[in-house]
């Protein structure tokens, strides 16, 4: 029964064997003429895909679609050399499929036989020879980048970087990180980023942090792939490295602002307005932040206060004369609770009178912002007496009703 068996087996696999062996057979032929390249490759993938191959004959599969892949280059590098017409694209593809096949090919390769001895028979002539066209990973890379092909770009520079990871090329690893490996991994965030696909940007971020000339857009890959991703955490946690690095990019001081304000931590957004200030207690960004904070906090005076000084740096930014303006408003509301008569008769018109220069001056400023001094205007000039303005306005806000 066994040997019955045995045969049913061997009688079974035998036109399997035989056409894997004429498969292989003519992917050789294809490489020594050079010709029906395309057709050997495919037909070898398909070979390994659709096969229950045993290790032996996955080598033999392996080892000759990497010789495929290897004449493919060879012609299109020589092509390119004769300058003849040739897809660049192409050539890169080779090259980062030759590293594929010979990496999955390692992999049978360095199997343990059945003593648990591993002897490898192809690693050290790929591994040498691969590691002659490292850098054309890197170039790949660089090509697809150029021609808006993000997801192409990022797989090349994902093979480039995981060089050094690959039991392949053991005998080439380094504890080293040389600049184009710190650029590598900077790009490979980049291109992750720009194809939108935030998981893959925290990947080679710590190495592309390295890279002090791209830092801070490092960062900002990081804040919104987290931001996307809804981690709060780690969002807030590269807003403020990058607050700190790089204090005066238009990108991380605003964003730490809005997320504190959004979450109703008017004291954390304070602490930033705070902390930028004593960095720059000349900039306008700065300094109108903390005036829009303490607004919002109903600290009218003292945003008068920095919202003056932002004034007396430039006189024709118009928000600052709105903060003042509102500011006086609010606090004449104040008064109109405490106070009662003449007293608040009067109090009321002072503050009013204080308030007026401010919202007209932003009305000349930004005529286009109606429903900001329009109302408070109307008020103003009713309170004041003064019909010919009142009118004025009143007519606008009908109008615009």
């Amino acid at each position: 029964m066994k040997v019955l068996l045995i045969l049913f087996i061997f009688l079974f696999n035998a036109p399997c064997l035989k056409a894997q062996n004429k498969e292989l057979s003519q992917a050789r032929s294809c490489i020594k003429s050079g010709k029906d390249i395309d057709k050997a490759k495919q037909s070898l993938r398909t070979l390994l895909h659709t096969t229950n191959l045993s290790e032996k004959d996955s080598l033999k599969v392996y080892y000759t679609l990497y010789q495929v892949l290897k004449k493919q280059y060879e012609t299109g590098n020589e092509s390119l050399y004769l300058k003849q017409k040739y897809d660049t694209a192409s050539i890169f593809s080779y090259i980062k499929e030759m590293f594929e096949v010979a990496c999955a090919l390692d992999s049978v390769d360095a199997r343990p036989d059945k003593n648990g001895n591993v002897k490898t028979k192809y690693r050290k002539k790929h591994a040498a020879e691969l590691a002659q066209y490292k850098t054309n990973l890197y170039y790949g890379g660089a090509y697809f980048i150029k021609h808006g092909d993000y997801q192409q770009a990022y797989s090349f520079f994902d093979s480039y970087l995981k060089f050094n990871t690959q039991p392949l090329f053991v005998d080439y690893h380094t504890e080293e990180k040389d600049r184009m490996t710190i650029k590598a991994a900077y790009w490979a965030t980049y291109c992750a980023y720009k194809q939108n696909a935030m998981e893959q940007v925290p990947l080679y971020a710590s190495l592309a942090l390295e890279d002090k000339e791209k830092k801070v857009y490092t960062l900002q890959y990081l804040a919104e792939a987290y931001q996307t991703m809804g981690d709060d955490e780690n969002y807030l946690r590269y807003l403020n490295v990058g607050f700190e690095e790089f204090y005066k990019s238009p990108y991380f001081f605003p964003r730490l602002i809005d997320y504190y304000t959004s979450h109703n931590q008017m004291k954390g957004a304070l602490h930033i307005a705070d902390c930028a200030l004593a960095l720059d207690s000349t900039s306008v960004l700065y300094l109108y932040a903390k005036s829009t904070l303490l607004l919002n906090m109903g600290n009218y005076r003292e945003c008068i206060d920095y919202s003056e000084k932002i004034i007396n740096i430039s006189d024709t930014i118009a928000e600052p004369y709105y903060n003042v303006g509102i500011s006086w408003m609010n606090i004449a509301l104040q008064y109109e609770s405490q106070l009662k008569g003449k007293e608040k008769q009067l109090k009321l018109t002072e503050i009013y009178k204080k308030a007026c220069p401010y919202f007209e001056t932003y009305r000349m400023l930004a005529p286009h912002q109606q429903q900001k001094w329009g109302p408070a205007l109307y008020t103003i000039y009713f309170y004041l007496n003064r019909g010919k303005q009142f009118e004025e306005i009143d007519n606008i806000l009908k109008n615009n009703r």
